[in-house]
């Protein structure tokens, strides 16, 4: 768009409704991007902007792992608490540890797949 352009060289109106939130969000980036009008602010991202879709599927599957560990997790605890001794047993640490690492392991699998 060449400065020369005036509103009267631009005859196609586009209509936007927007709830409180996104318009004082919208109104937010405006003020921070210092353009001084929405409307400026908006013809410069349809020209220059860009959408960038990132599909995050496979984090209801690490979000489905991660509770079921944090259950194995609550049931051993529970186990302890039951037995009323206070002591802890090895067997019982190894299988927290064992379900941490778990943990780690998923997390470690979800950084590796950011771009």
């Amino acid at each position: 768009m060449s400065k020369k352009e005036s509103n009267r060289d631009r005859r196609h109106e586009v209509k936007v409704r927007l709830n409180d939130d996104e318009l004082n969000y919208l109104n937010g980036k405006v003020k921070a991007a210092d353009m001084r009008s929405r409307e400026q602010f908006i013809r410069q991202l349809i020209v220059q902007g860009n959408i960038y879709e990132v599909d995050y599927s496979f984090l209801k599957e690490n979000n489905y792992q991660i509770s079921r560990l944090g259950h194995n997790i609550d049931q051993i605890l529970k186990r302890i608490n039951i037995e009323k001794s206070g002591i802890v047993h090895e067997q019982e640490i190894q299988e927290i540890k064992e379900a941490m690492e778990k943990v780690w392991q998923l997390q470690r699998s979800i950084l590796s797949r950011q771009p």
